[in-house]
């Protein structure tokens, strides 16, 4: 017997896993993005989990997250995103997913709408950095992107 894909290893226990997330009141909120939401994932992709917290927590407090999320899964294959200390790019990114969990409406919101308002005055630097390097790959390697 083949075994269970990290994907459907998280269909399987969402409902255990967000009684993780609600036991532990620093959660906010949850996010699935990555392959398994933008129609990328394959029977070997992994999971990406984002998560947002009411208050800054500890290297210790993350990895023990990660072990209770392992031990529900089944698996450590999935990544686990601390969205307080994760970039610009990458908590747009985790945002445009699927919510999974959310304990505080207001609050998420307030997140997700502080980092579209962000991220859309970021996009014409994000927009100019992307095709400086396009030409500067082009110049040194002869390389189009496309």
């Amino acid at each position: 017997m083949r075994p269970k894909s990290p994907a459907t290893l998280l269909r399987e226990r969402l409902p255990q896993l967000k009684r993780l997330f609600a036991s532990d009141e620093r959660i906010l909120a949850v996010f699935l993005f990555g392959s398994q939401t933008d129609g990328y994932a394959t029977p070997h992709s992994d999971v990406d989990l984002a998560v947002l917290f009411a208050r800054p927590v500890s290297f210790q407090d993350e990895l023990a997250l990660h072990v209770a999320v392992a031990e529900i899964l089944g698996t450590e294959r999935f990544d686990l995103l601390n969205l307080n200390q994760a970039s610009l790019i990458l908590r747009q990114r985790a945002i445009s997913g699927r919510l999974l969990y959310e304990r505080d409406p207001i609050r998420v919101s307030d997140f997700i709408e502080q980092t579209m308002l962000a991220y859309i005055d970021f996009v014409p630097d994000l927009r100019a950095f992307y095709r400086d390097y396009d030409a500067s790959l082009e110049e040194a390697y002869g390389l189009r992107p496309g």
